[in-house]
């Protein structure tokens, strides 16, 4: 059962834009001039007068001629603030390497993508596994999840539950059967996806239910202070927010809740039908120099995540002082870029039993991987 709470609990996080654009340049040469050639000598008297040479033909293109630069082409993308491979991609030039320049565009959530995506205002956006997008697409929206923005995976904490120190028993133990009956907060309705598909298989651990938690529904940002003044007793935190969190208070980690739902598909890039039929190549460049960013994303994690040029970028994309940065938990990604498609499945059918969705969607109606199979063809397999 959730909490009431106000509209302002409610508001959803949104972070700061990441920067836009991208300058569109051109180097141009100047043409040499050919050096003039001198007068051939004059024949002997007695020879026969001889026709002119016929002039030396100019070559097609001249070596010196000014390069005819390419107009970037403009893609449109929604960013909830943690578009961390698109920033890593943009930085380091590898869309303009691809003839694309990439706008972002702020939103609280990417249930506020979704219109845009229809109507063609939008070419890329992103989405959480929620009832919001599969409801959409039932009503006809014509958008598809086309690659890995975040998954879950055992024994990494990018969720996990964390409890009030004070509650914690000096054998430093809580059971996890004493969070029946406990106000625990949680970003968004628990049974409208998110973190409701982990959190629902923890309580089943312990023959809990998710009716057995009083849940109280309220932004990232406010959990620290509700903590702090005991208005709840623990939270289901996300990266970079636990990190942020536990610097103010002290939290003792309850549950990693991730060894849960090993390989749960936490969220998605999505591409909107125009951008998809209308303007298949742009999209397929898209992806190309995105996959380049999320590996280096996954190589920047797997060298312990060092306080290098790729920290300051995710810094300016997440607004984290360096220092956080390399300490935090950062999602994982699949460097190759494919989704978990049992995952996506399984999540469906557990909304359609707490009745938030009306059917099951084919996969295909919600996931396109052609544009990761072009990425792939390009650049090969990971090998990191």
């Amino acid at each position: 059962m959730a909490g009431t709470w106000t509209p302002e609990d409610r508001a959803r996080l949104s972070r700061r834009a990441l920067l836009r654009g991208a300058a569109l340049a051109a180097a141009g040469a100047a043409a040499n001039c050919a050096p003039a050639t001198q007068p051939a000598a004059p024949p002997p008297a007695a020879a026969p007068a001889q026709p002119p040479a016929a002039p030396a033909q100019p070559p097609a293109v001249s070596p010196t001629a000014p390069a005819v630069a390419r107009e970037l082409d403009v893609v449109r993308q929604g960013n909830v603030g943690t578009a961390f491979s698109t920033a890593v991609a943009r930085e380091r030039g590898y869309f303009r390497e691809v003839g694309i320049d990439l706008q972002d565009e702020a939103f609280a959530s990417g249930a506020q993508m979704t219109p845009l995506l229809a109507a063609g205002q939008l070419d890329v956006g992103t989405t959480s596994i929620q009832s919001a997008f599969f409801n959409a697409v039932s009503r006809g929206a014509e958008q598809r999840m086309v690659v890995d923005k975040g998954h879950q995976e055992k024994g990494i904490p990018t969720t996990v539950l964390v409890v009030r120190q004070d509650l914690v028993p000096a054998s430093g133990t809580l059971p996890l059967a004493e969070i029946q009956g406990r106000s625990i907060a949680l970003a968004t309705e628990p049974k409208q996806g998110g973190q409701g598909f982990l959190v629902v298989r923890m309580l089943a651990s312990v023959g809990l239910t998710l009716d057995d938690v009083d849940w109280k529904i309220l932004p990232y940002r406010d959990m620290p202070d509700l903590l702090a003044n005991r208005s709840v007793d623990g939270a289901v935190l996300v990266e970079p927010f636990y990190t942020l969190s536990a610097q103010r208070l002290p939290l003792i980690v309850w549950q990693n809740v991730a060894d849960y739902y090993d390989g749960q598909q936490t969220a998605a890039y999505v591409f909107g039908e125009r951008f998809m039929d209308e303007r298949r190549d742009v999209a397929r460049r898209w992806m190309v120099a995105n996959v380049r960013g999320l590996r280096d994303y996954n190589d920047w994690k797997k060298r312990g995540q060092p306080a290098d040029d790729l920290a300051e970028i995710l810094g300016r994309a997440s607004g984290l002082s360096p220092d956080v940065v390399t300490r935090v938990t950062w999602e994982r990604m699949n460097p190759d870029g494919y989704l978990n498609l049992q995952a996506i499945e399984a999540d469906q059918r557990q909304l359609l039993e707490w009745g938030s969705i009306g059917q099951v969607l084919p996969l295909d109606r919600i996931v396109d991987h052609q544009f990761v199979d072009y990425a792939i063809a390009q650049l090969g397999k990971y090998q990191g």
